[in-house]
């Protein structure tokens, strides 16, 4: 696995270089990953034209990202097969999360291997052959999104989609050690992807990079008018980890069974993070575990009948390139009756209250991705029993909707963690994941930011800011950081005579000269915004902050009556300054 972070893109010639050399690893690809490859000049015009975009000053975030994409979503011009050749056809435009993908700069490289309709958890139902691991092709990649996790393990795309209802977008994340990014249901509109339970199919995210995944995750995400089931972004969920997130992780007899070397890696990384400083409680996940038996063990599995079952014959036909497994599963399921449906769904909604008491206890439940690594002569020995035993950590999560992020559990590691939260605390995970991944350093970097369109900018200027006191009140109300910034030169930086020392900053008169001050940019989800409001202590308040890039935000301030009852101390360029050099200002306490 590639450790290194990405390096954004963005003069031609990097562009250039980066394809180029894409073009190379393509034109000898790994077996069986890609179902359909664009040729080499359809490739360089992307790039061509995501180069005279970035001339012409557009802003593309992911300019020259390569991307490679699951079949059962579509691509304009490249057949939509799923696997099964006989139902193949070309769709006349991109799925909504591809066009937003290349909206935003992104090359699309061509159309990945999976299991047959989405319908496993291993890699190899595919008449386009069983697809290995990138480490050891005679164990199996994972699936269903198989091509599309080893396309971006063997470092030929910088990204992937692909899709999952029970797991695929982890179990392979885990068997390739990389990243899989599985959004909230309804985060990431499903508009142009084939359907095999449309109540629960997410569109995933690979990568060796989760800054990056992040960046294409936001690209995606929001609702496209389109899709029936996608949801707008919570405007209470956190956008960052709190400093001190309380996990929670299984009892020793909610992972009895799994694999030894599974387990021991497992087991490491909760003694990784307690060492860390991080507060683990154990909980009895058996309800989860319980719920994930309804997606294939109930009558929930009658969403994949209705979606896919009219592409069976009623005799199974091979030569066509049916996989007999994927076949019987899909067309069991016809058998189901609306009561089966019904009192399934009531089970549902109980499983739910029991995953919300489950998750009462912390922010972040911690769990083996899947149980074992098994070869794919294993899996043709024995391809339901397998198939089943890898989903079980996976498969109640998006049914109870839960958010998830896989990740690799150690450096040398070929095994995997997944770190689970409450709908829309997608954000919240991914920052807790690169805060305490061993594989990649995010420290050096500031953290991605969120789109525009979720939580709300704050400038702060004193205690607040990151490494001080009162930070943690952001954190906790889950705020993430997003920057240092400078004010417009109309401000002064005043003392507040309070004991301890507090600053804040008064906007001068008109026609005054003021001063730029120096602070922080942080977001806040909108909901925390009015929770921080009710806290703030007489006379600091929120209101409109100029700042010297021409943007206006909220942030911490006071009228200018304050300006006359406390120390002005503009000549220092922030409160830090200050503090560094005024040993008589004690540190605020909350």
């Amino acid at each position: 696995m590639n450790t290194k972070r990405y390096t954004v893109l963005n003069t031609a010639t990097d562009i250039t270089k980066h394809i180029e050399r894409t073009i190379a690893l393509l034109a000898n690809p790994t077996p069986h990953v890609w179902i359909s490859i664009l040729d080499a000049d359809s490739i360089r015009r992307q790039a061509f034209d995501v180069i005279d975009k970035l001339e012409s000053g557009e802003n593309l975030p992911l300019a020259g990202v390569t991307v490679a994409v699951k079949d059962n979503i579509d691509v304009e011009g490249l057949p939509t097969t799923c696997a099964a050749p006989w139902t193949a056809h070309v769709p006349q435009h991109d799925a909504t999360c591809v066009s937003r993908l290349r909206e935003a700069g992104a090359i699309i490289l061509g159309k990945t291997n999976m299991d047959q309709f989405a319908t496993g958890l291993v890699g190899t139902r595919s008449p386009y052959g069983a697809v290995g691991c990138v480490d050891d092709p005679s164990l199996v990649s994972g699936g269903s999104s198989s091509g599309s996790s080893v396309a971006v393990a063997s470092g030929v795309a910088d990204i992937a989609l692909g899709t999952d209802t029970a797991g695929s977008g982890r179990v392979p994340a885990a068997f390739n050690r990389i990243y899989g990014i599985k959004p909230t249901v309804g985060m990431i509109p499903v508009t142009g992807v084939t359907p095999a339970c449309p109540s629960y199919d997410v569109v995933s995210v690979f990568c060796r990079d989760l800054s990056l995944g992040q960046r294409a995750l936001s690209v995606m995400a929001g609702p496209d008018g389109k899709d029936s089931h996608a949801r707008a972004f919570s405007s209470s969920a956190p956008l960052a980890a709190s400093a001190s997130p309380v996990l929670l992780a299984p009892l020793a007899k909610n992972i009895e069974g799994i694999d030894p070397r599974w387990r021991s890696a497992f087991d490491n990384e909760i003694r990784r993070f307690e060492s860390l400083g991080y507060q683990v409680r154990h909980v009895d996940v058996n309800v989860l575990l319980e719920a994930a038996k309804l997606l294939y063990g109930g009558a929930l599995v009658a969403e994949r009948f209705a979606s896919i079952g009219d592409r069976y014959a009623k005799e199974f036909n091979p030569t066509a390139g049916e996989d007999e497994t994927v076949r019987r599963i899909v067309l069991d399921a016809g058998e189901l009756t609306a009561a089966d449906f019904v009192n399934d769904q009531e089970r549902l909604k109980r499983a739910k209250l029991a995953a919300r008491r489950v998750m009462s206890g912390g922010d972040i439940l911690v769990l083996p991705t899947t149980t074992r690594h098994p070869s794919i002569a294993q899996v043709e020995a024995n391809p339901v029993s397998v198939n089943s035993d890898l989903g079980r950590f996976t498969n109640f999560v998006n049914l109870l909707d839960f958010s998830a992020v896989a990740v690799p559990a150690g450096v040398d590691s070929f095994v995997g963690i997944t770190l689970l939260g409450e709908a829309f605390h997608d954000y919240a995970l991914i920052d807790f994941a690169e805060r305490v991944d061993v594989v990649v350093d995010y420290s050096a970097t500031d953290p991605e930011p969120v789109p525009d369109n979720i939580g709300t900018d704050l400038f702060v200027v004193g205690e607040h800011m990151r490494g001080l006191s009162l930070n943690r009140q952001l954190t906790d109300l889950g705020a993430r950081f997003e920057g240092e910034v400078v004010t417009a030169p109309s401000y002064s930086l005043v003392r507040l005579d309070t004991n301890p020392a507090k600053p804040t900053i008064v906007r001068k008169a008109a026609g005054r000269v003021g001063r730029s001050i120096q602070g922080e940019l942080w977001r806040m989800p909108v909901q925390s915004m009015t929770h921080l409001l009710e806290s703030l202590p007489h006379p600091m308040t929120l209101g409109p902050v100029d700042l010297l890039n021409g943007n206006t935000v909220v942030g911490f301030s006071a009228d200018a009556m304050v300006f006359e009852e406390s120390e002005d101390i503009s000549s220092y360029s922030g409160w830090r300054e200050y503090k560094s050099s005024v040993s008589r200002a004690p540190l605020a306490t909350a």
